[in-house]
């Protein structure tokens, strides 16, 4: 991602709301439960929250998407946070446009 797109993106997530469509360059990317917290507090850290991940994730890319690209891709999903029960995502049922 270009510095300009990063910079698009990073303006999309200061939106308050629970959740929205980030528009990614062509693509649009629906996104919920933005403040679910992913990484609970510890002592004097604040939890971190789905929209603070992608924060990280946007600022990351220029550098990320470079090895990423051309690479097998599945997910390991904790739907309740890292203190829940997680699963592996390999197979995914409708796969957006922008992953092959």
């Amino acid at each position: 991602m270009t510095e300009p797109a990063v910079a698009a993106v990073l303006a999309q997530l200061d939106d308050p709301g629970e959740k929205l469509t980030l528009a990614v360059g062509r693509e649009k990317v629906p996104v919920t439960s933005l403040d679910k917290a992913l990484w609970p507090a510890r002592g004097r850290t604040p939890a971190y929250t789905k929209r603070d991940l992608l924060r990280y994730l946007a600022g990351a890319s220029p550098a990320l998407l470079r090895h990423l690209a051309d690479r097998p891709v599945f997910v390991t999903r904790w739907p309740d946070g890292i203190t829940g029960q997680s699963f592996y995502q390999k197979v995914w049922d409708k796969a957006p446009n922008f992953v092959r």
